[in-house]
């Protein structure tokens, strides 16, 4: 399941995209609906996106510094622009930051959207909570395990982990 949030000041467009698609059935999960770029950010901490679908004019902090602030933290984020406004410079500015569509609001139907969302490919983002030194940590395991099943002592395990242990 891809994770969605919905960013949009106008409360009719918020629930309007929540039910002109059947998110689940699709392999989405909405994970957020908020009202604007900094109550967007403030979710983000708890339930990260795979694509935000975002207003940019919205008072307090408008798309484009949304956009600008979640990559920061969250590389992997894809954007889609919900706009009301043709306007040729929001478009090249929307470009600009990298996002994946921009989509008018009043000419927006659920098959076109569909379409987009389809055609993203998410990338992978690290899982909540996971460990960076997962890896690392596996790999000694592994080292641990061979050395126990081949006779070695744990202090053996070690030297192998940390090589300047090693007595000379």
């Amino acid at each position: 399941m891809k994770n969605v949030m919905i960013v949009d000041d106008e409360t009719l467009v918020r629930i309007g995209m929540q039910s002109i698609i059947d998110w689940e059935r699709e392999g989405y999960r909405i994970v957020a609906v908020c009202a604007d770029g900094r109550e967007a950010l403030e979710a983000m901490a708890d339930a990260v996106p795979d694509i935000v679908l975002t207003d940019i004019r919205m008072p307090g902090m408008d798309g484009f510094e949304l956009m600008a602030e979640a990559l920061k933290r969250y590389p992997h984020i894809q954007f889609i622009i919900l706009s009301s406004y043709e306007d040729f410079e929001y478009t090249r500015r929307a470009i600009r930051a990298g996002v994946k569509d921009y989509v008018l609001k009043h000419q927006m139907e659920p098959e076109e959207l569909l379409r987009i969302l389809n055609r993203m490919e998410v990338a992978e983002r690290p899982t909540q909570g996971s460990d960076p030194l997962a890896a690392e940590k596996s790999e000694w395991l592994e080292r641990f395990s061979r050395l126990a099943r081949e006779g070695g002592t744990e202090g053996e395990a070690e030297e192998e982990r940390f090589p300047l242990l090693r007595k000379a």
